[in-house]
């Protein structure tokens, strides 16, 4: 994890400060640089999932979508409880 935070700090990508309350934990946040990044990681994937999804049937897609749902709805809880753990 370290080296991947390394290597987004040295891209632009996020800063890294020490924690005023506590020197051992580091604060991390995404630069405009870094959100700029991230919507065209998103863009590109989906073009490219998309030119992959378009060879698979209407069958195959209504399965892979069925079996996304209890997927989503579980990141999406935990992506909700970090949110909570994170506010002061």
């Amino acid at each position: 994890m370290t080296v991947l935070l390394e290597q987004m700090q040295q891209r632009g990508w996020i800063t890294r400060n020490r924690d005023s309350q506590n020197g051992r934990i580091k604060r991390v946040a995404i630069t405009t640089k870094g959100q700029r990044e991230l919507a065209n990681a998103g863009r590109v994937l989906r073009e490219r999932l998309g030119g992959e999804l378009e060879r698979l049937s209407a069958a195959e897609l209504d399965a892979i979508g069925a079996a996304l749902d209890p997927l989503v709805a579980l990141l999406m809880s935990k992506i909700d409880t970090a949110r909570k753990a994170l506010q002061p």
